[in-house]
């Protein structure tokens, strides 16, 4: 049972926030802060372990479970722990670091298989349009 929440939770929340996305005039930056923030105090207030719970990894797959070990490592932190904290936030980093590396190299092999694709990005300075994407 375990395995079917670890999909619904984050297809709920992912479902919530595109609706905020497309139904507010909250641009999509606000939205992430928010919801690594939103994640941040569910995790100090321990909601965050109630989830982990019932969805297993899939409470920490999304951006709120970002925020939460965050908060949960400065909280280790605070009790004087800085070794476990350290380990934590290392291996947030190295997640973060495997994320970026990934997105560098689709968008290599992207600029590879489409070469006239920057042409598309250059706007026309007289006319002031923009590219047609």
């Amino acid at each position: 049972m375990v395995f079917i929440y670890a999909f619904l939770l984050p297809a709920i929340l992912c479902a919530f926030f595109q609706f905020m996305l497309n139904h507010t005039k909250l641009d999509l930056l606000k939205i992430l802060a928010t919801v690594w923030i939103l994640g941040g105090l569910l995790g100090a207030l321990g909601v965050m372990g109630i989830l982990e719970q019932y969805a297993g990894g899939g409470a920490m797959a999304t951006i709120m479970g970002a925020g939460s070990m965050v908060a949960n490592s400065a909280i280790i932190a605070f009790e004087g722990n800085i070794g476990a904290c350290i380990g934590m936030l290392g291996s947030f980093v190295g997640i973060m670091a495997f994320i970026l590396i990934l997105g560098i190299v689709a968008a290599i092999c992207y600029m590879k298989k489409h070469p006239d694709y920057e042409k598309k990005l250059t706007i026309d300075s007289a006319s002031g349009d923009k590219p047609d994407l």
